[in-house]
């Protein structure tokens, strides 16, 4: 069985396995099972490391299925550094099983989505999606599932390189919209840089988030 031994065990044995973190975990709710937040998440990682467990895509998911949101580590008492052990486990992941189809898919979409022609493509599909009378898309997947897309925004990026001034201004902010409000939620940005705007502060988006 192979053995990780690249990752200080120090980080994995700060954790005192007192459950604080079930609950505050967004994803345990869904399944209520061990492995589904991070004390469950770090035992699946010191086991794998140890080579006491293989590093099966059973386990590899649990992983996968992680936010990295960091409630965890704001309410752990030992301040166990959950987010790098979590790093270095899909590392671990990546490395011995692949990327897989699916996730090499996403991260290519993504990188064409922030390249110019890709721009250029939401913006028209954008504006052919607003000639449809659906607010969504029907999308069929490998599975036999069919997931509901949001359509694409006419006004995709729009929001880029651009400063919100506040009327009475208490302070200033980065929005670093990502690519789902750059494409598809232009008006869920819009609503935040409203409500930051009210609340005094000025927001500035970035030309370039990659």
């Amino acid at each position: 069985m192979e053995k990780f031994a690249e990752l200080s065990l120090d980080l994995l044995q700060k954790c005192v396995k007192c459950g604080l973190c079930k609950s505050v975990c967004p994803t345990y709710p869904s399944k209520e099972e061990e492995g589904a937040f991070a004390r469950g998440r770090l035992a699946l990682a010191h086991m794998v490391i140890e080579g006491e467990l293989p590093l099966t895509q059973e386990v590899a998911r649990q992983w996968d299925e992680c936010a990295m949101c960091r409630r965890c580590e704001w309410i752990c008492p030992n301040d166990v550094q959950y987010k790098e052990v979590i790093v270095y486990a899909r590392d671990m992941q990546r490395k011995s099983l692949g990327q897989g189809v699916v996730k090499w898919a996403g991260l290519k979409s993504l990188e064409l989505l922030q390249s110019k022609a890709g721009r250029s493509m939401v913006k028209l599909a954008g504006k052919v999606a607003s000639l449809l009378p659906t607010k969504e898309i029907k999308t069929p997947f490998p599975t036999g599932a069919v997931k509901f897309m949001p359509k694409p925004d006419a006004k995709a990026f729009g929001l880029r390189g651009k400063v919100f001034k506040a009327q009475k201004e208490k302070g200033r902010l980065l929005f670093f919209t990502g690519c789902m409000i750059d494409a598809f939620y232009g008006k869920t940005g819009e609503s935040v840089i409203k409500l930051m705007n009210s609340a005094g502060y000025t927001v500035i988006v970035p030309e370039d988030i990659k």
